[in-house]
């Protein structure tokens, strides 16, 4: 029996994962989205009853907010139905799973961190989708499946799984070599997550054998994409301006939580804590810079 089944291994999570298995010795195997449609039922099923894992590992999304808007039905069928089939699917071969979502199910009302038995309340249709996966998961597998929410996701050298524009890391690189000023959102209020530091904390939710069920797992504190942007360029030692702005300047008119960051209290208990927003950010600016 294998131990892991990785689903997503070229995102930039999914990467981490691997990366993290391939130094502690685990059993795995890892599939990209050009070898497994998580889409495609049967070929799931087939792969699955085929490698016998302990544990299913879903990275794949549909994540891209803007053009989930524009496609709904491909954003629900891949955020939503997919999990809801993997999750009968592991059911089906007593595997464990593991799937995420977003801190996009809130409407950010709150205006402090949520919590995990937070009531959420999408505002848009990437959101929704998550939402709606978590809803089928309760329904299919919840005696069997992590549900982990994080924020602000970050990683890898290469902007696969991020679409075009990279994550938001990359992009302030990017535009710090090329723009006078750089623009970010000083209303929207999120926790960046280190890839590495996520993947690092959902083995050790593994390895504890924790309770099933829904976990917050982000980086320590809360900021403003605007603080997020000048602490990238302080610790990258680039001397660069930002310029603050209200909301976040997309292709199309999107809403979007005003304070979205969560809050690890589930995990914690268990004496899992990421580090810190700056310490994960410095750690990834030395891998990459």
């Amino acid at each position: 029996m294998t131990d892991l089944m990785i689903i997503g291994k070229k995102g930039q999570l999914g990467a981490e994962l691997v990366s993290y298995c391939k130094k502690n010795g685990k059993k795995f195997v890892a599939f990209g989205s050009d070898q497994l449609d998580i889409t495609d039922y049967a070929k799931v099923t087939q792969i699955v009853n085929k490698i016998n894992p302990k544990v299913i590992i879903n990275t794949a999304a549909f994540r891209v907010v803007t053009e989930c808007e524009k496609n709904p039905s491909v954003t629900f069928m891949v955020n939503s139905f997919a999990v809801g089939n993997l999750a009968e699917v592991a059911k089906k071969n007593n595997s464990k799973l593991v799937t995420y979502s977003t801190d996009y199910v809130f409407d950010g009302k709150k205006e402090k961190p949520y919590l995990e038995n937070d009531i959420p309340n999408p505002l848009q249709i990437y959101g929704m989708s998550k939402f709606a996966s978590e809803q089928l998961i309760q329904k299919v597998y919840p005696e069997g499946t992590y549900v982990i929410r994080t924020c602000g996701l970050y990683g890898g050298k290469v902007t696969k799984g991020q679409g075009k524009k990279g994550n938001f890391v990359l992009n302030i690189l990017a535009e710090a070599k090329k723009e006078e000023a750089i623009r970010a959102s000083n209303e929207l209020i999120v926790n960046p997550t280190s890839a590495k530091n996520l993947a690092e904390a959902t083995m050790k939710l593994l390895d504890l054998g924790a309770p099933f069920g829904i976990y917050h797992l982000v980086n320590e504190g809360y900021l403003s994409w605007y603080d997020f942007a000048k602490m990238i360029l302080k610790l990258a030692g680039i001397k660069k301006s930002v310029t603050p702005i209200k909301g976040q300047a997309t292709v199309i008119d999107l809403k979007r939580p005003k304070f979205s960051a969560l809050k690890n209290k589930k995990a914690k208990n268990m004496g899992i804590v990421l580090p810190k927003i700056e310490d994960g950010l410095r750690e990834y600016l030395r891998e990459i810079i």
